[in-house]
């Protein structure tokens, strides 16, 4: 884009010399316009991919640890259920529910 921008410059003051060229210039002015919001347009581009990759490597990291806390969660859950079907649970359930009903 650079080289691109310095023939266009070059190639301007050619035709400014020249008489009669003022639609010429007048055309290689929007070119080189063009040509430097194109090299803004690429560099807003390359930075906006930068934030997409940086978000994406945030979403799976936020993923990954989605996943943990549920296995966590499950596992709490099986946990309880086999505390919940042992016999002393079971044996003592009248007690918990005479504590319940004192609270009340």
């Amino acid at each position: 884009a650079l080289t691109e921008r310095d023939r266009a410059r070059e190639r301007l003051e050619q035709l400014g010399a020249e008489e009669g060229s003022a639609e010429r210039v007048t055309a290689l002015k929007d070119a080189e316009a063009t040509s430097e919001e194109l090299r803004l347009a690429r560099a807003e581009l390359q930075l906006s991919k930068q934030k997409a990759a940086q978000l994406d490597a945030e979403v799976e990291s936020q993923s990954e640890e989605l996943a943990r806390t549920r296995g966590q969660l499950l596992d709490s859950w099986e946990q309880v259920k086999n505390m919940r079907s042992t016999v002393s649970w079971r044996l003592t359930a009248p007690l918990r529910a005479v504590r319940r009903s004192r609270t009340r």
